[in-house]
């Protein structure tokens, strides 16, 4: 696994920030982290995927820094999970969305 700190420009960082800390971001509530109904709850947004789904200019333009700087062979879906800030550190275990490799970028308040 590589870390990387400032992964994005200062203005790119805020761009993405900015839409998906707004109050006009699509989220969608899924009743479960890990599995359904494990329990917890967060919401998801798929930016865009294999078949499209979402894929409008808008998104592409927020994702693109990121995918710019990806080495990647095909892209099988881009996906913002949200989780609410709760008081005290839930760690919530690891799971797969696909089958294939997979890229996570963490925005913090």
């Amino acid at each position: 696994m590589n870390i990387y700190k400032k992964f994005l420009s200062n203005l790119e960082f805020k761009k993405l920030k900015s839409k998906m800390m707004s109050s006009n971001m699509p989220w969608f509530f899924n009743d479960g982290v890990n599995k359904e109904k494990d329990g917890f709850y967060q919401f998801t947004f798929l930016f865009c995927n294999h078949k499209g789904i979402n894929c409008t200019q808008e998104f592409i333009d927020l994702i693109q820094p990121i995918l710019l700087k990806l080495k990647y062979k095909k892209l099988n879906a881009v996906k913002a999970n949200l989780l609410l800030q709760t008081n005290k550190t839930i760690e919530h275990g690891f799971h797969t969305d696909q089958p294939v490799g997979t890229t996570s970028i963490f925005l913090h308040k």
